[in-house]
């Protein structure tokens, strides 16, 4: 499946979960199919900075109250300085690698706390970032 294919299916997944759902979410209440947490790569952070105002401006035209994040087909470097993440010896290990998110919905105030704590935090060297978005994105 090519990556323009891929994203045709992604976004008619969303419209349909969205129109099943009757969503209409005002723009203060609880996100019910956003994550609680997103974890990123440096690489997928950047990425998603580059298609933050796009993906939420896409939404908006069509009207929809979340924005969906395809980040499947971002580049993402290979070697990461040397670093590499450990490989999972045992089960009881499988739960201390961290799960990137490549794909994930958010509505446009969590999108924009997200961008707004990435742009920030990538002055800092790390691997990987976790939000959490009810300690990172309070309601204010």
């Amino acid at each position: 499946m090519t990556g323009k294919a891929a994203r045709r299916l992604w976004r008619g997944w969303a419209i349909m979960v969205i129109a099943v759902a009757g969503l209409s979410v005002p723009a203060q209440a609880d996100c019910p199919l956003c994550p609680k947490s997103v974890t990123l790569s440096d690489d997928l952070a950047r990425c998603y900075l580059q298609r933050v105002a796009d993906v939420i401006a896409q939404a908006d035209r069509l009207g929809l109250p979340v924005a969906m994040f395809d980040l499947t087909d971002c580049p993402v470097e290979r070697a990461r300085r040397g670093i590499s993440l450990p490989e999972p010896r045992r089960s009881a290990d499988a739960e201390l690698v961290p799960q990137i998110n490549t794909r994930f919905v958010l509505d446009a105030e969590r999108a924009q706390c997200l961008e707004a704590r990435l742009r920030l935090d990538l002055m800092t060297i790390a691997e990987i970032r976790h939000y959490v978005f009810a300690q990172d994105c309070p309601d204010e």
